[in-house]
Formats: structure tokens, C-alpha cells, sequence
């Protein structure tokens, strides 16, 4: 083997740590761990996280969310979660948008994730006008769950993803999504 492209599930160093024992060369793709500081081709996430706080801040939100698969101060998942609330949040600071970890919720990365995670947020934060989503899907989601309870989005509360999938951009579902061009 001359090299390897890995591109690992960050639950384990182990596959990294394997390579380096047998001098393997490798280059990770897309997401690495927080301290690896290794050669690596990935997605400018934290571009990605400021970019939507910027936007949402434009079209006007003062009590953003975000949403991003098990993020908490113990468990900071992936990498790319991790820059993503960091761009999001350095973006809202530097603007004067009090964000905390009380604005930050917990959910899958699907549709129903989204759907579900919605009425739990407005019980805690009935007041909130945009939210970011870790991706197109959970956005979905959420977007379904604010038409059933008679809300419209774009009209009090703005909904944005990541990922730009085709079905984003379809007339009836229009959302404003972060494009990670992986061409």
C-alpha cells in the first residue's frame, strides 16, 4: 500500500493510530478528530457555521438556534459539528446575540429528528426566530413541524441546513442551505 484516504468515524482514534504504527501514509477526508493535527481535505465547517449566523442575523433573527446531533460540553461528537457551532457562535457573540449552550438542542440528522426536536425547543424557547440545522434533512424537519403547528417559515422564524440537497431547492420547500461542494 503506498497511502491510504481515510475517512473515519472519530468514535476511535484506532485507524490513525494503526496507520501511524506502520508508517502507512494517509490523508483524512471530510471530518478528523479535535487535536488531529495531521494532513486532512475537508469543508471550511466553521465558514459554514458563520455564514448561516450571518444570514440569519440579515434577515433579521435576535434569538437564534442551532441544531446539531448530541452536542454538549462532555461529548463534542465530530469535528465538523464542533467548528460549525463555533463559527455560528463567534458570528452571534461578535454581533452582540446572547448565545449559549441553552440554544443549542440535540437531535438526529433526519427528518423525523427535526419534526421531533421542534415542540420540544418552542416549550423552552417559545420566542425563537431562526434556526440552524446540522443538515438539509433535520431542517426538513423542523420546517414540516412549523407548518403542522400553523406556523409559516419565513414569516417569524427562519429555518437554514447544510448540505444543499436537490430537494432543498424545490418551490414549495425553499431552503436556505450551505452548500459543501464535494466535487
Amino acid at each position: 500500500v503506498q497511502g491510504v484516504v481515510i475517512c473515519q468515524t472519530e468514535r476511535s482514534k484506532k485507524g490513525i493510530e494503526t496507520l501511524d504504527k506502520f508508517n502507512v501514509p494517509y490523508i483524512v477526508l471530510d471530518t478528523y478528530p479535535i487535536d488531529y493535527i495531521g494532513p486532512y481535505v475537508a469543508n471550511d465547517v466553521v465558514a459554514a457555521g458563520s455564514l448561516s449566523a450571518k444570514h440569519l442575523l440579515e434577515v433579521g433573527c435576535k434569538k437564534p438556534v442551532l441544531i446539531m446531533p448530541f452536542l454538549s460540553e462532555d461529548n463534542n461528537s465530530f469535528s465538523s459539528f464542533v467548528c460549525i457551532r463555533e463559527g455560528f457562535s463567534s458570528v452571534l457573540a461578535a454581533r452582540g446575540v446572547k448565545f449559549s449552550s441553552s440554544n443549542i438542542f440535540n437531535a438526529g440528522l433526519t427528518i423525523k429528528a427535526g419534526f421531533e426536536i421542534l415542540p420540544k425547543i418552542l416549550r423552552t424557547q417559545p420566542d425563537i426566530d431562526g434556526i440552524l440545522c446540522g443538515n438539509d434533512l433535520c431542517a426538513l424537519g423542523v420546517i414540516d413541524a412549523i407548518y403542522k403547528i400553523g406556523l409559516k417559515v419565513g414569516q417569524g422564524i427562519a429555518v437554514m441546513g447544510i448540505d444543499d440537497l436537490p430537494v432543498s431547492g424545490l418551490e414549495r420547500i425553499s431552503l436556505t442551505s450551505i452548500q459543501q461542494p464535494y466535487k
